[in-house]
């Protein structure tokens, strides 16, 4: 029996294959939440990667994409940070790559694939944008013993990045202690409410355009914007990098990974010259203290550029990082630290036990200080907790990270799970969905009734819920400093995020693991039945006011 198919990266791509392909009677890979909901509500015949990926290919491709960011040569380019950005998009195009041969190789086995459909769409905008459409180009490049039928012949889009020059405006400031962040986000808001109240200012620099509500409003948190002025010009790209030759069972991505380096100079460019613009203010200004909480690209550059000219930097990481259990593990452990745990910060805050712990497995280039909690979530006293909340860190086509991710098909998966255990055993499940997947709300609260989807929050969720669900969320800290107790659930039997309590009956335990059903179940009994649960196995006393007092006098000395 053969098979055709087609492909889509959006509901609108599919959309547009299906109604140009009426007579055709296609079966739809899905590669993303949005497309695999739309397939379910409106009763799309697809195929299920649930059914072909299982954990050996997460370990292989994790592994293959390893040995090629260690192969990865990068001409020019001395910046380590730009460097790191650079490994983040060949990463996971290639795991895109890969995920892509995997399933249509295996497809194929079951029922030989007849033709691929595909739109034709081609859009590139920055590395990873979610409004790139790049599945045509890679059919078209990497499956040449398939018949494929492109629909469409649409003009690609490719976005190149204007050639700036970035000049900081540098007014005079006052004599204060001067804090530059590399953004607000991420609870960094605290920072800006200690300085206010602590006679320090505190700095952002800014490229793009302000409105007048937006600056008063800045100017009465307390954040002074460094706005930067654009020049056009004739400039060269002052870097190159090296040709990537690279093979996934015998299927060549060298020639789909060398384009999407050449479309990604641009961006990087734009990186290079921006933090151009951040070595004038740093040599006119001379802050304090430089607070990042992401280490590549820009974010890195600022805490590189802070060694150079002896200005005290410190990381705190918006990301979850934790002791590596095997070699697969480490991989991937290594991959999720390189955007929030690996750079060239003097200093490292180390907010919780399990962070601590990770250093018994991962380096750190600089110190690492025991912060405590300075960005995650905090306990609110609350005594109607009767809610379970789930956190999930499901990832789009163009960010795949392979292991310790739940990918799309698994989320569904849960879902049916969490639904029907609602339904049965009267549990309140409330779900923390990934940002990149708010829009599909609609379509979840449709297909799973006896459960929330909520937008708040988590703070606001951690209120009221008894037990948090994970598998490998920063949600995981954020409960823990909330009161909170986690179960990691791993339903696959792939990947194991911490140090947890492996025998679901024990009370006073923060964190277990389960791997199915009986076991999860077990677990929440296990939970409202405890009285004293041990939290301080992973987390540190006191709170982010206190802490941030603390670190940040010690360092603005």
């Amino acid at each position: 029996m053969s098979e055709k198919i087609c492909l889509a990266q959006s509901i609108e791509e599919l959309k547009f294959i299906l109604s140009k392909s009426e007579s055709e009677k296609l079966s739809v890979v899905p590669l993303n939440l949005e497309t695999q909901l739309y397939c379910i509500d409106n009763k799309i015949n697809f195929i299920n990667p649930i059914n072909i990926i299982d954990t050996r290919t997460h370990m292989e491709i994790l592994e293959k994409s390893d040995e090629l960011i260690k192969s990865i040569k990068f001409g020019n380019i001395f910046s380590h940070s730009v460097r790191e950005e650079y490994k983040s998009i060949i990463r996971f195009h290639f795991n895109a790559c890969c995920f892509l041969i995997k399933l249509l190789k295996n497809i194929n086995k079951e029922n030989e694939i007849s033709k691929v459909y595909i739109s034709g769409w081609s859009s590139f905008y920055s590395p990873l944008d979610l409004r790139n459409y790049f599945i045509s180009d890679l059919v078209k490049d990497l499956f040449k013993n398939f018949k494929i039928i492109e629909i469409g012949n649409q003009k690609k889009i490719i976005y190149n990045y204007p050639k700036y020059s970035y000049e900081p405006i540098i007014n005079n400031y006052k004599k204060n202690k001067i804090i530059l962040i590399n953004n607000p986000y991420y609870n960094f808001k605290r920072i800006v409410y200690w300085a206010k109240k602590n006679y320090t200012d505190i700095h952002l620099i800014n490229f793009k355009k302000t409105n007048l509500f937006e600056k008063i409003f800045n100017k009465i948190k307390g954040l002074t914007l460094i706005n930067v002025r654009k020049k056009k010009e004739k400039v060269k790209d002052d870097f190159f990098l090296d040709n990537i030759d690279v093979k996934f069972e015998g299927i060549d991505l060298s020639n789909t990974l060398n384009n999407i380096k050449e479309l990604s100079k641009s961006y990087l460019s734009d990186q290079i010259r921006k933090a151009k613009a951040v070595e004038t203010y740093l040599k006119k200004v001379k802050p304090s203290l430089i607070v990042i909480n992401s280490t590549k690209g820009f974010s890195g550059y600022l805490a590189e550029l802070g060694l150079k000219y002896k200005i005290k930097s410190l990381s705190i990481s918006h990301g979850t990082i934790a002791r590596s259990f095997n070699k697969f593990d480490k991989i991937f452990k290594k991959a999720i630290a390189e955007n929030t745990f690996t750079g060239k910060a003097s200093y490292w805050a180390i907010q919780s036990k399990i962070a601590e712990d990770s250093l018994n497995t991962h380096k750190l280039d600089g110190k690492a200080i025991n912060t405590g909690n300075l960005i995650f979530a905090e306990k609110e006293n609350n005594s109607e907790k009767k809610n379970v909340l789930v956190a999930v860190t499901i990832k789009n086509l163009v960010s795949y990270h392979f292991l310790g991710i739940e990918m799309y098909y698994e989320f569904i998966e849960n879902l049916k799970l969490f639904n029907s255990i609602a339904k049965n055993k009267n549990l309140n499940f409330i779900i923390q969905i990934h940002p990149s997947s708010i829009h599909c709300i609609p379509m979840l609260k449709k297909n799973f009734k006896n459960i929330d989807f909520s937008k708040k929050k988590i703070d606001k969720k951690l209120e009221k819920s008894f037990v948090t669900i994970s598998f490998s969320s920063t949600a995981i800290e954020d409960s823990l400093y909330c009161n909170v107790p986690v179960i990691l659930f791993d339903r696959w039997s792939r990947y194991k995020h911490c140090v947890s309590e492996e025998d679901n009956s024990k009370t006073n335990e923060a964190i277990y693991y389960a791997t199915n059903e009986k076991n999860l179940l077990e677990s929440i009994n296990s939970i409202k039945k405890s009285n004293k649960i041990n939290f301080g196995k992973y987390i540190f006393e006191g709170n982010s006011k206190k802490n941030f007092d603390n670190v940040l006098k010690k360092l603005l000395v």
